[in-house]
């Protein structure tokens, strides 16, 4: 008989120690329900026998144990508590990791932002000379026609166009703040017919270049400078919701206040 009785003892001994939340012991009810309880649960049940046993039964968390499948009767408040710091890391983890994803997909939009735009103005530079040769071209056949016609040399005329355009100031461009366009404009400003209406189709023309060259590069750095400010909110971002992410170590720590109330 003590033989069984130590083999009894032992049985409920080591489902004691898998407990919960200060339920470090094994209480047996007037049906002969085994519960997990605290210390001051099983003095009622002690004490007070049945009626103890209905204190324990409507304040404890009725919760099953997930090791002995033994019913809990930590307090519930308890049990409320762990239970709303696991709804909440979940409800934290959920919001950060929807904000890390909505980060990546914004990072990598604004890479490829940046990338088409360094196609783009890879190719401005191409696109200008391009236009530039036309306009060029033009002028070239049209300066040949009116040389013809009025007896001088085609290299006289150009000559005189050559000085005309660096009288404008198209040499100190980009050394002094002056755009192409403000020295192009000046040339366009000379009228009249002959010589000076061709020169003044050139100026319009190169203008029109360089007002479109100069609007794209400033287009360019806007879009550029819209990219880096999106992608740089969007590491900020994507990097807070680890804070989420540990919901876990949350729930750890209500359970650990838990254990040094209740003891266990």
């Amino acid at each position: 008989m003590a033989y069984k009785n130590t083999i009894a003892n032992n049985h409920l001994s080591s489902l004691a120690s898998k407990g919960r939340y200060g339920d470090t012991q094994i209480a047996k009810t007037s049906k002969g329900e085994l519960w997990h309880v605290n210390p001051q649960e099983k003095s009622l049940m002690t004490m007070y026998g049945m009626e103890g046993e209905r204190m324990v039964d409507a304040a404890g968390s009725g919760t099953k144990n997930p090791q002995t499948g033994l019913e809990e009767k930590f307090p519930w408040l308890i049990a409320a508590a762990v239970g709303s710091a696991i709804v909440g890391g979940i409800s934290a983890y959920s919001a950060g990791r929807a904000k890390e994803q909505q980060a990546g997909a914004d990072i990598k939009s604004s890479e490829q932002g940046l990338e088409h735009l360094a196609t783009v103005e890879a190719g401005l530079e191409g696109g200008k000379e391009a236009k530039e040769l036309a306009v060029a071209q033009t002028y070239d056949m049209e300066s040949g026609k009116f040389a013809a016609e009025v007896g001088m040399k085609k290299e006289d005329l150009q000559s005189e166009t050559a000085s005309a355009i660096q009288k404008s100031g198209l040499a100190t461009t980009g050394t002094v703040g002056q755009k192409a366009s403000q020295a192009w404009g000046r040339v366009q400003d000379m009228s009249g017919r002959g010589r000076e209406g061709l020169l003044a189709k050139l100026g319009e023309g190169m203008g029109n270049i360089a007002r479109w060259y100069e609007g794209e590069k400033a287009r360019i750095a806007s879009e550029r400078q819209k990219f880096e400010n999106i992608k740089d909110l969007a590491e900020q971002q994507g990097g807070s919701w680890y804070l989420g992410k540990n919901f876990g170590q949350a729930s750890r720590s209500a359970t650990k206040i838990a254990k040094t109330v209740w003891g266990g």
